[in-house]
């Protein structure tokens, strides 16, 4: 399989994307940690399988990071190339991931916090079921936002069936609140919802990176978010 094209965010943060014909986008980030490894943040299958899975310069992955108890399918064989890497969540993601994947042992944030370069830090958003865990990054031009499923931003629809289901469940097109976040990702909707309300109005990120579609980024952004989280959260 062909390397994936690294795209610096960051001098110290990277992001790629897998775009399947026909399917849903599927996008990692990688992370120089101060120790000299990488983290990988949501690791996914197509990435695992390149001659040279992290971008020039950085080095071995040495974390990686189940984003969510759902974004898991890459663990596995990142894991089998990188057999020292430790693989992280958040505590409420392990119970579902130890289940699906009972041959990989899952580690807290605790073990990645320390390693992290100073530009970068954990968001644990509350009230959620999933466990997700967000990247907020500083940087000079305003606050980047590494986020799994609570926003979508995949610009087309995918083709076929897989695109009206698509619509129905709100993840595409452009920047979307999906009702698969409201339905079976978050817990507790209030408390989620004041939560990034208060975290929307301290950052307003003018950067927002999805699991699932294009960055996107702009002195509006953090007013389209929060404008999506009134109108469904």
């Amino acid at each position: 399989m062909a390397d994936l094209d690294w795209i610096p965010l960051t001098d110290d943060v990277w992001t790629a994307e897998h775009a399947p014909t026909g399917g849903m986008p599927l996008r990692t980030v990688a992370v120089a940690l101060t120790d000299g490894g990488t983290l990988i943040c949501s690791p996914i299958r197509a990435c695992g399988n390149a001659d040279h899975p992290v971008p020039a310069g950085a080095g071995d992955p040495s974390v990686l990071l189940a984003p969510n108890h759902f974004h898991n399918l890459g663990l596995p064989r990142w894991q089998a190339r990188f057999p020292a890497a430790q693989i992280v969540s958040s505590e409420r993601a392990q119970a579902r991931l130890a289940k699906r994947l009972p041959e990989l042992t899952f580690g807290g944030l605790d073990a990645l916090r320390g390693r992290l370069p100073e530009s970068v830090t954990l968001l644990e958003p509350e009230g959620t079921a999933n466990g997700e865990v967000w990247l907020r990054i500083a940087t000079a031009d305003g606050i980047v936002w590494v986020v799994s499923d609570a926003w979508f931003s995949v610009k087309t629809l995918p083709a076929g069936a897989l695109g009206v289901v698509s619509r129905l469940l709100r993840v595409a097109p452009g920047l979307q609140v999906g009702r698969t976040w409201l339905w079976i990702a978050l817990k507790r909707r209030n408390v989620y919802r004041t939560w990034v309300v208060k975290q929307l109005t301290a950052d307003r990120p003018t950067t927002l990176v999805t699991g699932h579609g294009e960055i996107l980024r702009g002195a509006d952004l953090s007013d389209r978010l929060m404008a999506l989280v009134n109108r469904y959260v």
